[in-house]
């Protein structure tokens, strides 16, 4: 299962990509979702992100990719160990100019995930976009709030 999500938000490019820390990788928690982050290493190859969840599962992933494009960013993380209901996961998370503004950027985040069987892939679809969509009003604020201090 596959889908994008895709955030305006009013700073340059590098300075969205630069704000891609620890800082809002704990902003983006999703309300009512025990998480405790335990290793953040970065949004390069190699990387890793460690996290515990409330539920007693373990989640790594793994920056396998990341690199520019003629007018963002982007890298990918993919689960390395994922809770229960997961078979796979891969994030690609897109940060690129406004074409329209250079200004402004778009964070696009592209989720591909597969469960251990296809009902269940269908019942997490809507769990999961409403988690990610939830992240376009923190990215807004975050990158409101935060751009003084990445420049």
């Amino acid at each position: 299962m596959q889908f994008t999500i895709t955030t305006r938000v009013g700073q340059p490019y590098k300075t969205v990509l630069n704000g891609f820390n620890r800082a809002l990788f704990l902003a983006l928690k999703p309300p009512l979702i025990p998480m405790k982050l335990l290793r953040f290493d970065g949004c390069n190859t190699g990387d890793e992100v460690h996290l515990n969840l409330g539920f007693g599962q373990e989640w790594i992933s793994v920056i396998t990719e990341s690199g520019s494009t003629p007018n963002g960013h982007y890298f990918i993380d993919k689960g390395k160990k994922l809770p229960f209901f997961l078979r796979s996961w891969q994030h690609k998370h897109s940060i690129t100019a406004a074409e329209d503004n250079p200004n402004e950027s778009l964070i696009t985040d592209c989720i591909t995930y597969q469960s251990h069987h296809i009902l269940l892939n269908l019942l997490l679809y809507p769990l999961l976009y409403v988690q990610f969509a939830w992240r376009k009003p923190v990215y807004r604020q975050f990158f409101s709030n935060t751009a003084a201090s990445l420049q």
